[in-house]
Formats: structure tokens, sequence, C-alpha cells
């Protein structure tokens, strides 16, 4: 379980165990894995690498890390491109022209 541990005696900092740091992020295991090995989150290794050490990430740079991987609105759109409107899917396709079609709640090029 996690545990708020004392740091130097100055300061008490609450520390996760994988797991924990996964189920905050509601994510797996696996995924906090991969960006403790990217270096992408920062986080305490202790003991040797593999399941012989353990790793600890601070709450505090569990919680930076992920609002750093907030998109907000208007980057989703850039990134993506720009989703079509209501008109654009009801466009009535012309022939050798692609059209938009809705399928299940997504858009599909057809």
């Amino acid at each position: 379980m996690s545990d708020t541990k004392t740091l130097a005696g100055q300061q008490r900092i609450e520390m996760l165990e994988v797991r924990e740091a996964a189920a905050v992020a509601r994510s797996s295991a696996n995924l906090v894995y991969q960006w403790c090995q990217e270096k992408r989150l920062p986080h305490y290794r202790l003991g040797g690498r593999g399941r012989r050490g353990k790793i600890l990430i601070r709450e505090g740079d569990l919680l930076a890390f992920l609002e750093s991987l907030k998109v907000s609105s208007q980057e989703a759109d850039t990134e993506t491109g720009e989703r079509p409107g209501p008109a654009e899917r009801q466009r009535i396709s012309q022939p050798g022209q692609p059209s938009l079609q809705p399928a299940g709640g997504s858009v599909r090029v057809t």
C-alpha cells in the first residue's frame, strides 16, 4: 500500500507503488511501467532492475504528468483534422467522389 514517507525529516511525501499509480491514472500497471521506462514519468527505483527492484512514484509527480497529457478541444481538432459537421455527413455522394457516412457513431470514409 501507499505510505506517507518523510524525506530527510523535512516534508511528508505520498509515494505510490506502480499499481496504485495505475489506479490513480485509471490505466494499467504496464502503461505506468512503460512511462517509467521511457523516462516520461519521474520515479524512484529502489534496489535492482526487474522483479527485485521497486518503483515508487510521488503522487504530485504523477498528477503533474497526467496534467501534461491533457489535450484541449482545439488541440484535438488540429491533431485529427476538423470533424465534419452534420451537413457534411449528410452530403449526397456523387459518382467517383468519396462521401462521408456516419457508421456506429463515428465517421467513416467510403
